[in-house]
């Protein structure tokens, strides 16, 4: 037996043995936007998922629901407004963020027959209505007609039966949160949803999103929050986020065990461009400031914890609101 090989047997067996001794944060009840729990999440093939509801109806611009120049008909828009009034939604993203599928719901039936007829007039739409209802697909191919099959089918399972892992990352996330819930769900790093989103609303967080994959993560559960109306006069970018207090927290399980996590810690925040120096609830934190959003990232065992707002005193109350609840968690 060379001395190689004893190294090598070595190393696997000091492998298997920290993983088995990886702590794991506290788990509980958090603070989850109204209905989520309740609201049906299918596996549609996924790569990321997003539930939104305040509790109220949201305003929604009409242009985001139509486009007049991909219209084939222009006549179901006499009935359109500026706006829809929407209670509920859940959309989950296909293979890319122009792919996509889900659920919107109405505050009237009225609004979701105008919303049917227009949305059906649009190229890649696939559309049906159920009373307040409505459900769609945007995309071609095989994943889009699977999806429209899957959304439309009976006995479509809750987000913690559809999404096991995600949920126990939910499930880390504050119980007592400086703002209301207002959005949650996942997104999975392979095929770089979470890169797509954040350029498309402008946050600044792609270093970070790319980084991730250092840490050998492989999918971001998340919560979103707000004290403010989520309606949308225009679009979502960091004038939107700052002006409704936009703040949002997630969780992130490692590939690595924690006593092993600490050595790539340099390399990611290197690469995200975090730094050292900070410390909130008495522990020492990574941060960046990306003009549009304020990041700190917090790992806990073998779990990433990260907290973004454009208002870095919201970002620090929402780690704060982590971190204390780990240490009660583990009291």
């Amino acid at each position: 037996m060379t001395r190689a090989f004893l190294l090598v047997a070595c190393a696997a067996v000091a492998a298997l043995t920290l993983a088995g001794c990886s702590t794991t944060p506290a788990q509980g009840n958090p603070s989850l936007p109204p209905g989520f729990q309740e609201a049906k999440a299918p596996d549609a093939g996924f790569s990321g998922y997003l539930y939104a509801s305040q509790g109220s109806p949201v305003s929604l611009p009409t242009k985001w629901f139509v486009d007049l120049s991909g219209a084939t008909s222009t006549l179901p828009f006499a009935a359109a407004g500026d706006s829809f009034e929407v209670a509920q939604l859940s959309v989950g993203a296909g293979p890319d963020i122009d792919s996509f599928g889900g659920n919107i719901v109405f505050e009237s039936e009225t609004e979701a027959g105008i919303a049917t007829s227009a949305l059906s007039t649009q190229h890649q739409v696939m559309v049906w209505q159920d009373g307040k209802d409505v459900g769609l697909v945007h995309g071609t191919g095989d994943w889009a007609a699977a999806a429209k099959g899957i959304l439309q089918a009976d006995g479509q399972a809750t987000f913690a039966e559809a999404y096991p892992e995600a949920w126990d990352m939910l499930r880390m996330l504050p119980q007592a949160p400086p703002d209301p819930p207002v959005a949650a769900g996942f997104a999975k790093i392979e095929g770089g949803i979470l890169e797509q989103a954040s350029s498309r609303i402008q946050v600044g967080m792609e270093g970070v999103t790319q980084a991730l994959g250092l840490l050998q993560v492989s999918q971001v559960s998340f919560i979103v929050y707000s004290a403010g109306n989520l309606s949308v006069k225009d679009t979502i970018g960091p004038e939107y986020l700052k002006e409704r207090g936009i703040s949002a927290a997630a969780a992130m399980h490692s590939g690595y065990p924690d006593v092993l996590l600490g050595t790539f810690l340099d390399a990611f925040a290197s690469q995200a461009g975090l730094e050292k120096g900070n410390q909130i609830a008495g522990q020492d934190v990574l941060t960046r400031d990306v003009g549009a959003a304020y990041i700190i990232v917090k790992p806990v065992g073998n779990t990433v914890f990260l907290t973004v707002s454009p208002d870095r005193t919201k970002a620090e109350a929402l780690m704060t609101a982590i971190l204390e609840q780990q240490a009660k968690g583990k009291g």
